[in-house]
This record gives structure tokens, sequence and C-alpha cells, in this order.
């Protein structure tokens, strides 16, 4: 039974190095990828994605904050903006007058547009399904 049991374990081992993958020695290179964007290839077809950057509102202060359009005017103005709205940031915040509330505008811009939205201090997010 022990002789049987030893046989099959050096079948095992033998066979197990049949197709050759044991027996590499790793210098394969894959090839280059070629870097370049494919023949026909438009800037404008980017798509689109959300920045966002908090509004400034304070707890306690009601008409505190900037409003889409204002942030967008001001900020934003060379940027073609495909939608907007406001959104609160997630975090958890200590109930105090003066302190922010988390608000934030988001922007839906196109994709080529975002070096001039991080200029002005907007970062990329994720859409949430509210």
């Amino acid at each position: 039974m022990k002789l049987l049991a030893f046989t099959c374990c050096l079948l095992f081992l033998i066979s197990g190095c049949s197709t050759g993958h044991c027996r590499r020695d790793g210098s394969m290179v894959p090839s280059k990828v070629d870097a370049k964007p494919p023949t026909g290839y438009k800037q404008e077809n980017l798509g689109s994605l959300m920045v966002a950057k908090a509004d400034g509102s304070l707890q306690c202060e009601m008409k505190s904050g900037l409003s889409l359009d204002a942030m967008a005017e001001r900020e934003l103005s060379s940027v073609k903006i495909i939608s907007s709205h406001k959104q609160h940031d997630g975090l958890v915040r200590i109930q105090s007058c003066g302190v922010d509330t988390g608000m934030m505008n988001v922007y839906e811009i196109r994709h080529q547009d975002l070096g001039l939205a991080q200029k002005n201090g907007f970062t990329v997010i994720i859409p949430t399904n509210n």
C-alpha cells in the first residue's frame, strides 16, 4: 500500500511539470505596448466626470455659502458644465455655530476640462446613488 502511495506521488510530481510552467526561468519579457492613442482618436470623446468643492456654508448662518450658479460663474467660467447639484460630503461634524456644514457644490464636466477645475481647487468624486 505504501509503495502504491509513493508511486502515485512520484507520478504526480513528474507529470506536474509536463506543461513546462515549472521549468521557466522567468526571463520572458512581455512585448511593449504602444502608448499612442488609436487612429481617429478625438479628445472631445473622453466623456464626463464629477468634480466638487465645499460651498463654504457655516452652521447657524442661514445665507452662508456659494450657490451653484455663483460658484460656476466665479470659478468655472471657462468650463462647460453638463449638470450640477448640492451634496453633503458624508463626514460627521460637531454641531456648533461657525463650523462648516459639509455641503459641497458638485458639477458634471467634460473630462478634458479637469485640469482647469483642479487649478481652482475642485476634486474628482465618485457619484453616489441616493
